[in-house]
């Protein structure tokens, strides 16, 4: 149940990300197709950024 927590925020849109890249890479193995590495790594430091600017 979401408590309002920054912290806890944080901590479930990274379980979140952990858990779309390996159902990512799974669904791409099983289909023929590469994962988007480059992609993925964008996001994730743009979402460091909005939890960056987030705590100010």
């Amino acid at each position: 149940m979401p408590d309002g927590d920054f912290s806890h925020f944080w901590t479930a849109i990274e379980k979140a990300c952990i858990l779309f890249r390996q159902t990512a890479e799974q669904t791409a193995e099983a289909l023929g197709f590469v994962f988007p590495e480059k992609e993925e790594k964008g996001f994730r430091q743009y979402a460091d950024m909005v939890k960056e600017e987030m705590k100010k």
